[in-house]
């Protein structure tokens, strides 16, 4: 069947505690996804524990650009230690400050990290197929809400 997908057990997805890629299979929800922002927002540290070392966070949020790229990412938005660093918004069609950095989910999640204007974005829809569409008109309706 066109567009049929298969369905998961859900009970046995969530007893199954290994998973073999970072990228693959981990699931959260909206709150926890925040915390993990922050923590990355402060440099590293969440609620006064440090959790990641400066030089990490530094790593992950373009600290060495190395302007490598994922198939399908613009040319303006490169993979840094594990995440999308956004070096020109404009040309890679994004609507973040420079320097922001996330990532796109397989299902729908997109989350990015603003340090220029200390904000977290996090946008979670589940469906079968991105729709990066949605994320851009999400980050555009989150900047254009900010007010200096």
């Amino acid at each position: 069947m066109v567009g049929h997908s298969p369905t998961v057990d859900q009970q046995a997805r969530l007893a199954n505690t290994t998973y073999f890629s970072g990228a693959g299979g981990l699931m959260t929800d909206a709150e926890d996804y925040l915390q993990f922002g922050q923590m990355l927002l402060n440099g590293g540290q969440l609620n006064g524990k440090r959790l990641l070392s400066p030089k990490t966070v530094e790593l992950m949020s373009g600290g060495c650009m190395r302007q490598t790229r994922c198939p399908g990412r613009p040319k303006a938005a490169a993979s840094e230690l594990s995440v999308q660093v956004v070096s020109d918004a404009v040309a890679a069609g994004y609507r973040v400050s420079d320097g922001s950095y996330g990532w796109d989910g397989a299902f729908g999640t997109h989350f990015w990290v603003d340090p220029k204007e200390k904000i977290v974005g996090i946008l979670m829809v589940q469906t079968n197929q991105s729709n990066r569409e949605l994320d851009r008109d999400f980050e555009n309706a989150v900047m254009q809400a900010l007010v200096e």
